[in-house]
């Protein structure tokens, strides 16, 4: 008789609130009503980034769930309070996560949407390559602004239903990184609860379901929100790939002071990071702080990634090993200046792919390895050795590593 209300209250409120407009600024009267009690304490949420409704949709979730956990523990019953919170763990991991998680499924369009505008870039730019050699003056113009056009159309409508879709995807995100900051406090108060009117005996039971539902309920929708994150950035990650891959055609064997000045007056950073910038600016207004550094940390990953893999595929001489310093040394401090938290742990292996390329001599390798602290593997570390046109193959193979 403790269980069955309060679960059928909770069920039914959430069915309500899930079926509300998402897109106005108001929730159900059932969620408001639960707010508006005096003995609620207020909102558990302390995050005021976010849509009302999705804000007040978690709030009356697990005020519902605390006055639910509440009655159970007052019953002075081990075998109900320890009911009553897997309850809560599994309509966490269920019904709230199903109502969140449901706006995280991107479509196609969407998807595309960063692919399609990656490639109206490179249209425009293919036509002003392909223009500069052949035509001057209003006739390039003309030629540019046909494939301006051109391309733009092609992206239109993959871009515009993705920017349609994208504002619940964002109110999704923001619920589920709103809901993880509620639910330490949620087991929080049902263990001062039970502790507070169960028996010693019967509090161990409850102990035991405690910790199995912080495990479990924490982990599903962490990881809604983690899988949610990676869609996110997977449909902007496009529109870095043409930035990124100007790396392909840039050279690291320069031969002479003069070449490393000009390679340094053409650096790849200033594109890069402005690109990233418009990307998270399309996002940043409808994230919370929290998701919106996640994203960026996910997305500064991804170009750390990208340009190591680029520089595999390419022979690096003393002048270039010194401008891929300045070029990641440039990179860090700009992509600080985008971010509240350290980025060196994202740009942490480039940092020491600089420190290989910039050795001296193939013997280093043993002194800088001994040091501790890389990330890089035994295997990573003589490959990337290995791109040095001074450097032998066989003196690289030669250095002993201890394991």
């Amino acid at each position: 008789r403790f269980r069955r209300p309060a679960l059928a209250a909770f069920a039914a409120l959430t069915a309500l609130a899930a079926l509300a407009p998402r897109d106005g600024p108001a929730s159900s009267a059932t969620a408001q009503n639960c707010l508006a009690l005096p003995s609620a304490g207020g909102a558990m949420s302390e995050d005021s980034s976010g849509d009302a409704s999705k804000s007040e949709l978690i709030d009356s979730v697990y005020y519902v769930l605390q006055r639910h956990l509440l009655r159970a523990a007052n019953s002075c019953d081990g075998a109900v309070a320890a009911a009553a919170v897997a309850q809560a763990a599994t309509l966490l991991g269920g019904l709230l996560l199903d109502a969140l998680s449901s706006q995280l499924v991107l479509s196609v369009s969407a998807k595309l949407a960063g692919a399609a505008l990656a490639s109206a870039h490179a249209m425009v730019a293919e036509a002003t390559q392909g223009t500069a050699c052949t035509m001057v003056g209003t006739a390039a113009s003309a030629c540019v602004s046909g494939a301006m056009g051109t391309a733009v159309s092609a992206a239109g409508s993959a871009i515009g239903t993705a920017a349609s879709r994208l504002p619940a995807t964002l109110r999704a995100l923001n619920g589920l990184q709103l809901s993880l900051s509620c639910a330490p406090r949620l087991w929080r108060g049902a263990e001062e609860a039970c502790a507070r009117e169960l028996p010693a005996p019967a509090m161990e039971a409850v102990a035991a379901s405690l910790e199995a539902a912080k495990v479990e309920a924490d982990a599903k929708l962490s990881a809604a929100l983690e899988e949610g994150l990676d869609q996110l950035c997977a449909s902007l990650t496009p529109r870095l790939k043409p930035r990124l891959d100007a790396l392909r055609d840039r050279s690291y064997v320069l031969g002479s002071d003069e070449a490393l000045a000009a390679a340094e007056s053409a650096s790849l950073v200033g594109p890069l990071v402005g690109e990233l910038e418009a990307a998270m600016a399309s996002v940043r207004s409808g994230l919370s702080a929290d998701n919106a550094e996640a994203l960026l940390g996910k997305l500064l990953s991804h170009c750390a990634q990208r340009i190591e893999a680029l520089l595999l595929t390419k022979r690096v001489d003393m002048f270039g090993a010194l401008q891929f310093e300045r070029d990641v040394r440039a990179l860090t401090g700009r992509l600080g200046a985008l971010s509240s938290r350290s980025v060196r742990g994202h740009t942490a292996r480039l940092t020491q792919v600089t420190a290989l390329l910039s050795l001296e001599r193939e013997a280093e390798l043993a002194e800088l390895w001994a040091d501790g602290g890389l990330r890089l593997s035994a295997a990573e570390a003589r490959a990337i050795l290995a791109l040095r046109v001074e450097f032998k193959k066989e003196a690289i193979a030669a250095v002993k590593l201890p394991s």
